[in-house]
């Protein structure tokens, strides 16, 4: 019941905001579409970022993030370094954080990286993706 009543006030909320706006004119609706579709694509672009799958490499495999990437990168699979740099290592914050107070977060930054996700990527392709991983085990550094 209570989620009912949320979706209900929701949508009435919607309905009053909409028909608010519908009478100001068509400027004001233009507007609305144009802000509607610019919202669309930073929303697209920023969950497309957050649609990967973050790793760590580490002591079990025996092998840097570096050898990882490259050797994925050998067989097209792209990934990327992921919180890295470590926020506060940033130009912006430089001076104002101390990355040594956060050893686990700066060990984490030093050795995280996504690997692709999609709904497109199948079952063979998981798996394809993880045996090159394995493959890494003991190459590069420790």
């Amino acid at each position: 019941l209570p989620l009912l009543a949320n979706e209900f006030l929701w949508s009435l909320s919607q309905a009053t905001l909409l028909q608010s706006y519908s009478v100001r004119g068509v400027q004001v609706i233009a507007a609305m579409n144009i802000s509607g579709v610019v919202s669309q694509i930073f929303n697209e672009v920023f969950l497309s970022i957050g649609n990967s799958t973050g790793i760590i490499v580490g002591q079990e495999l025996g092998a840097d993030r570096q050898t990882v990437i490259d050797t994925l990168k050998l067989n097209d699979i792209y990934t990327r370094k992921y919180f890295y740099p470590l926020t506060s290592d940033m130009d912006c914050y430089k001076g104002m954080f101390d990355s040594s107070l956060t050893p686990v977060a700066k060990s984490v930054a030093d050795r995280v990286i996504t690997l692709p996700m999609s709904a497109s990527l199948t079952q063979e392709d998981a798996e394809r993706i993880c045996k090159i991983i394995r493959g890494c085990k003991g190459a590069g550094k420790k």
